[in-house]
């Protein structure tokens, strides 16, 4: 059992007269899961966040206006647990007692009213096993990576896929590139595919290779129209 915490978004374009669209992360989640027919639960904040959509210099920037916060349920022993989801939302201290392995995508941690800030992987609760996923600048990012129990999932567009313990490079995975102009829901496809091939064949590099392979399909799908 997959058990997510994340939240859905409410997009408000103001240079589309103020038009909603549903939003990320959990949009994208759910419909990865969902497909692969994945045993999951979804727990959200109890309404979406809001967040003002502008168009500056040609790029869309966001602005997070509202967000709910997250109950934390530890549910069963054979959860592996999917968090994508802002820090004020939920709290990684709330980890604290669990012994679940733990997967997390660091970049709504680095979200703040400034901007970027730093993350500190040591305000993570020693939990048994951690995954995060960051993109090459997000880990530029992040402090006190060297815990032994954390493995950090690198992703970088079409580049390959690294994975690091510590100070080290394990080893690299190939992707399969493409030149796609809409990549929204990329990197919450690849990881949460990765959760649910990682859950069924407990081999790090065959999961990436199937979040890779499974990505690429969804991008192509996602560009052909």
């Amino acid at each position: 059992m997959i058990r997510v915490f994340s939240s859905y978004a409410c997009d408000i374009l103001t240079y589309e007269n103020n038009r909603e669209i549903p939003g990320w992360p959990a949009l994208w989640i759910e419909q990865t899961l969902d497909s692969l027919d994945a045993s999951y639960v979804l727990q959200s904040g109890e309404s979406a966040w809001k967040v003002r959509i502008d168009r500056i210099d040609g790029r869309d920037r966001g602005t997070i206006l509202a967000t709910y916060p997250i109950p934390f349920c530890d549910g069963g022993s054979d959860d592996i647990m999917l968090i994508s989801t802002l820090a004020n939302e939920f709290s990684l201290s709330s980890l604290t007692h669990t012994d679940r392995r733990v997967c997390i995508d660091v970049q709504w941690y680095l979200r703040g009213e400034a901007g970027k800030k730093y993350f500190d992987c040591s305000d993570i609760p020693c939990v048994w096993s951690v995954f995060l996923k960051a993109t090459q600048e997000e880990f530029s990012y992040l402090r006190n990576t060297q815990y032994p129990n954390h493995t950090f999932l690198i992703t970088n567009g079409g580049s390959d896929v690294e994975v690091r313990q510590e100070w080290c490079i394990l080893f690299s995975v190939p992707v399969r590139s493409g030149e796609f102009s809409d990549t929204i829901g990329a990197g919450d496809t690849f990881f949460s595919s990765f959760v649910y091939f990682y859950e069924n064949t407990g081999d790090i590099y065959e999961a990436i290779q199937k979040a890779n392979e499974y990505t690429y399909n969804f991008l192509s799908t996602k560009n052909s129209f």
